[in-house]
């Protein structure tokens, strides 16, 4: 069995589900970081489809996926780009808005 962490404060302020896939973006942009990919426009991202996701996660679905993401979106904490090599590849990419803010060391909650 898999542990899952997030931040505690995130938690609170965004809910548990919203802590989680932001940890899991972060995992991913901070190894994209490292490897110096995924940087646009100021930013370093990652992509990621909603079944990867939740097939990352096992205990959400897509649509609880794509509710998360979209609530992290509408709420300025994620912005979204395209850029992918080919046009008709629709896959979306994801940043922070405020890296400084989600992309530094953070105390972590795990969940069994």
């Amino acid at each position: 069995m898999t542990k899952m962490y997030f931040n505690k404060e995130d938690a609170i302020e965004f809910g548990i589900n919203e802590a989680i896939v932001i940890e899991y973006l972060k995992f991913w942009i901070k190894a994209n970081k490292k490897k110096k990919i995924g940087e646009y426009d100021n930013h370093h991202w990652t992509y990621a489809t909603y079944s990867t996701i939740a097939e990352s996660f096992g205990f959400m679905n897509e649509t609880q996926v794509r509710y998360t993401l979209k609530k992290l979106i509408n709420s300025g904490i994620l912005i979204t780009g395209n850029y992918n090599k080919f046009k008709y590849d629709r896959t979306t990419w994801y940043a922070f808005a405020d890296e400084e803010k989600f992309l530094v060391w953070q105390k972590y909650l795990f969940v069994v």
